[in-house]
């Protein structure tokens, strides 16, 4: 067996700085970002901000107009973090194992993170895109109003709906984060397998709803 030794700088037969010459600041921090475990940390916390700020945007979004849009600065700090997302998706996509580009493609896909990460990326740039080209009465009144029996039933904001649609795609990435934790990543497992048998037993509840409403339905129309 190999027993390391501060004499020799030796650990389990790996040479660790034998010379013991310092190693350079630059070199060390350059270790110290490039390590999985910070860049896990630093792209969790960038999350939690990004959250956050997206979080706020949506109950507390200003009505300062630049431009003669409601674009804010927010709104361009989240819209320039979603847009970094598009290449970290296309690097993993470059990284899977096949050689061929549909074949990687389909293999990123099998994850259903990925899927909601696409999703959430796309549907926020369409979002963003309906903010710069709809004009600033539509964020002031609603572009739809239905009314039944002297009742407003609805008052539909297009971007407003979209937007956020995309927070809570979105949001669901914070569950993968916890996917590395001891106690909870298996639950989180365990629940998505679970999740699987209840839609196929709702499936089949829906089709026993189904027959019993229009076998009820005929029998009241004879």
């Amino acid at each position: 067996a190999v027993v390391s030794t501060q004499s020799t700088g030796a650990y389990y037969g790996v040479q660790i700085n034998p010379t013991h010459t310092p190693i350079p600041y630059y070199r060390r921090l350059k270790e110290f970002y490039t390590a999985p475990v910070t860049k896990f940390c630093l792209y969790y916390l960038s999350y939690l901000i990004f959250f956050s700020c997206y979080s706020y945007n949506l109950l507390h979004s200003s009505n300062t107009i630049v431009s003669g849009y409601m674009i804010t600065r927010m709104d361009v700090f989240l819209f320039l973090w979603v847009l970094s997302q598009l290449p970290i998706e296309l690097h993993q996509i470059k990284r899977q194992i096949p050689v061929t580009y549909p074949r990687k493609l389909l293999v990123h896909l099998r994850d259903p993170f990925n899927w909601l990460d696409i999703g959430g990326i796309l549907i926020y740039l369409v979002a963003f895109t309906m903010k710069i080209v709809f004009k600033d009465d539509v964020f002031k009144e609603g572009v739809i109003n239905i009314k039944t029996e002297g009742k407003q039933l609805a008052e539909s904001n297009f971007y407003h709906i979209t937007n956020i649609l995309a927070y809570l795609i979105l949001s669901t990435r914070i569950i993968e984060f916890f996917e590395i934790s001891k106690k909870i990543g298996p639950k989180i497992v365990m629940i998505g397998g679970m999740l699987k048998e209840f839609f196929v037993f709702l499936f089949m509840i829906l089709i026993f709803l189904i027959i019993y409403g229009i076998t009820a339905r005929a029998l009241q129309s004879p």
